[in-house]
């Protein structure tokens, strides 16, 4: 079974873009991860093009051979006489560009004739593909050779799928295969389904449109591309697994993209559904943040916009409204026309506009203090890690010189096992020395996650500048900066306060033992101090967005206004997304700490209430208070995920739903489709990255511990109470 992917042809997609390197960015903003087209222009050279794929992160699946200057247009020469040496410096031209930006395969054209084919037109084929065969080899790229129907290219060479597959035989290369494009084979031949069984041995790349249109799958025609999908990926001969959509939009490229959802295939595990402007980023990990190219394209393109005349041009200085002027709308439009300038991209920019980072600052400074999380400001609007920073090299230091102390106590710790007969010194002695284990971990869940982290918190400072530009106000988080300063000192004391009332209460543990558990209890109880305030800046940020979205929608509801707030909504979400992304490691390891230590405080402090009685003793209170403890901060995290996923969606919801849609044009109903579309297949939830499964089991292990030790419990109780329980029931 093969895991279909679908790449965009941009010689038919995206060419509302305008410019060549510009149908690039509109297709991975619609969600494209791969990309095929004709040979780029000569102005374009490969190091151009190839930072384009860098910046987008496609990967470009397929190039047609350079045309060159043969006879046909741009059908190729292959099989024309006389035109050997250009098609050989075509081909070398194409290997040496597809190299350059990590093509792997060429469409190999044949040319377009006269007339009839003659043996002088065979000939030339089968020898020039025989050259081209070893270079393609040498360079490990594949080439495919297309039939192409008559309807489509009266005149062109190769337009039999058996010729082609005798030609592929001829020549004899494992590098050389089939190109079989759907709309072409069922012109040619017809009964798709069996000839993708006959041909699936030589196919090394697939194409689809609808027959005889040449549109969307999912578009009236001849062919059910459910079933042929099925057919093509059950087939399992065609590894590769990439589907060129070489078609020509109905309408528009990204509304013509609702095939792959419908069909299932942006659901999937292998392709879930990434389209940024229809609307998936979830289940993915962050690889790739919205970039500021593609939040100015996606402002300007938005739903057909060269065909809708009823969306508003904000470079005009003039608004018509019901065929009067409006000057509130002509100076809105005047504004953010002025906003428009603005650029996320741009470190003062974001520096200016990111409130964020600045009602934050004391937290990270605390967790740079305490060598957890090394992360620096170290340009303007950019947060940065490295592991040669001042900073870095600070936590080194910091974390040798405590781990040494760390370890000296936690001998200590451990010799009371051998000291003592006592169940209680037993508890306490693991859960002191559990307490120790976050030290051995900060490498792995804080370092380790230091440039993910970076990226998340410089995310923060282009969705802000993005968020002035659409709204027109500077997004503010009331009250964070004092809440902050209160949680820093909270945590601070509530570690000494702890500590020091436990070496005064509890014989054996010396005042000095103290000195290895301060920057552990600290940075447990400011790991969710963090995220705290991380949740409430996304709720902040959604609420905010939802006002302004439901005060512009009674001021002017227009698709380009709802395009714009789908953009900047999806951009939400995905910081959202990045969160959990970000510190997968820190809340996932942080939970499993909390769920083993509330396990091993509540088997202790049933095991001596139920053997001894509640006696109020210090060790049952202390017990219980670890629980508490525990539980609060795993509810804190938990309550905080929970509300800043619900807020995410809920307002821009409700003002969607609350639209009337009577009273707007249709580009507009289309766009607020598309928007509900957006919410829907992005469930706005804080994933981390699956780590949660596994925390999930081990919980339910803990818990199982804790009903075994009940049972035993059950099982000790004598007769006689359990016979007057029963007498109590029935009376």
């Amino acid at each position: 079974m093969t895991a279909l992917k679908f790449c965009a042809n941009l010689n038919f997609m995206f060419l509302e873009a305008g410019s060549f390197l510009g149908r690039y960015r509109a297709a991975k903003a619609a969600g494209f991860e791969g990309v095929e087209g004709p040979f780029p222009p000569a102005e374009f050279s490969p190091e151009s093009l190839k930072a384009v794929l860098d910046e987008t992160g496609l990967k470009q699946i397929l190039l047609n051979i350079a045309l060159g200057g043969a006879q046909g247009g741009q059908f190729g020469c292959a099989a024309l006489p006389g035109w050997e040496s250009e098609f050989l410096a075509n081909l070398d031209r194409t290997v040496e560009y597809a190299k350059a930006v990590g093509c792997e395969k060429i469409h190999i054209m044949a040319g377009k004739l006269e007339g009839p084919a003659t043996e002088a037109n065979d000939h030339t084929y089968l020898a020039n593909l025989r050259l081209a065969a070893p270079i393609l080899e040498r360079n490990n790229i594949i080439g495919v050779i297309e039939p192409i129907n008559k309807y489509a290219v009266p005149g062109y060479y190769l337009s039999c799928y058996d010729k082609a597959v005798q030609t592929i035989t001829a020549v004899g290369s494992p590098n050389l295969k089939l190109m079989f494009d759907i709309y072409h084979a069922q012109h040619i031949r017809g009964n798709i389904t069996n000839s993708i069984r006959e041909l699936a041995a030589h196919i090394g790349h697939v194409q689809l449109a609808q027959v005889p249109g040449r549109n969307e799958p999912d578009s009236e025609g001849e062919l059910n591309f459910r079933h042929v999908l099925q057919v093509l990926a059950a087939e399992g001969q065609y590894a590769d697994g990439w589907v060129g959509c070489e078609y020509r939009p109905l309408t528009g490229s990204v509304e013509g993209l609702r095939w792959l959802r419908d069909f299932g295939y942006w659901q999937s595990a292998t392709q879930p559904g990434k389209g940024n402007i229809i609307g998936t980023l979830s289940n993915r990990t962050l690889k790739m943040v919205i970039k500021e190219s593609e939040f100015d394209d996606s402002l300007g393109y938005a739903l057909l916009r060269r065909e809708m005349g009823a969306v508003w041009d904000t470079s005009k200085d003039e608004r018509m409204v019901n065929g009067t002027m409006d000057p509130e709308l002509i100076q809105r439009a005047k504004e953010r026309a002025i906003r428009a300038q603005l650029n996320s991209a741009d470190g003062d920019t974001c520096e200016t506009h990111d409130q964020f980072y600045r009602d934050h600052k004391l937290l990270l400074v605390l967790f740079r203090g305490l060598a957890v999380m090394p992360i620096t400001r170290s340009v303007p609007g950019r947060i940065t890690f490295s592991w040669r920073s001042a900073a870095s090299i600070y936590a080194f230091c910091f974390y040798i010189v405590s781990t040494v102390i760390v370890l000296v106590v936690g001998y200590e710790r451990i010799k009371v096992f051998q000291t003592t007969t006592k169940f209680d010194e037993y508890i306490y002695g693991i859960l002191f020395v559990i307490f120790l284990v976050p030290h051995f971990w900060i490498p792995f869940v804080g370092w380790g996650v230091a440039k993910q982290v970076a990226i998340y918190k410089t995310m923060w400072g282009a969705f802000q500048v993005r968020y002035y530009r659409v709204t027109g106000t500077s997004l503010q988080f009331p009250h964070l900066k004092m809440l902050i300063v209160f949680f820093s000192i909270g945590c601070l004391v509530c570690a000494i306060v702890f500590l020091l009332s436990l070496s005064f209460l509890l014989e054996g543990f010396a005042l000095w033992h103290t000195s290895a558990y301060y920057h552990i209890i600290t940075m447990l109880n400011m790991n969710s101090a963090l995220w705290y305030i991380n949740s409430r800046g996304i709720r902040v940020a959604s609420s905010s967005l939802s006002r302004c979205f439901r005060q512009d929608v009674a001021v002017e509801c227009t698709a380009a206004m709802i395009s714009r707030y789908r953009f900047l909504w999806l951009n939400l979400s995905e910081l959202l997304q990045a969160l959990g992304n970000a510190y997968a490691r820190t809340y996932s390891t942080y939970c499993l700490f909390m769920f083993v230590n509330i396990t091993v405080a509540i088997y202790g402090a049933l095991s001596e209430i139920i053997d001894h009685g509640f006696g109020f003793s210090f060790k049952e209170i202390g017990l219980i208070v670890d629980t508490v403890y525990c539980s609060t901060l795993l509810f804190i995290f938990c309550d905080c995920s929970h509300n800043a996923t619900l807020q995410v969606a809920q307002g821009v919801q409700d003002t969607l739903l609350s639209i009337n849609l009577l009273k707007v044009d249709q580009p507009t109903q289309k766009e607020i489709d598309l928007f509900i579309q957006a919410i829907e297949m992005n469930p706005a939830i804080v994933s981390l990255k699956g780590y949660a499964e596994s925390i999930s089991t081990i919980a339910i292990y803990l818990i199982v511990l804790l009903q075994f030790k009940l049972s035993l419990i059950s099982q000790q109780i004598p007769a006689e109470i359990i016979e007057n329980v029963k007498l109590l029931q029935k009376q």
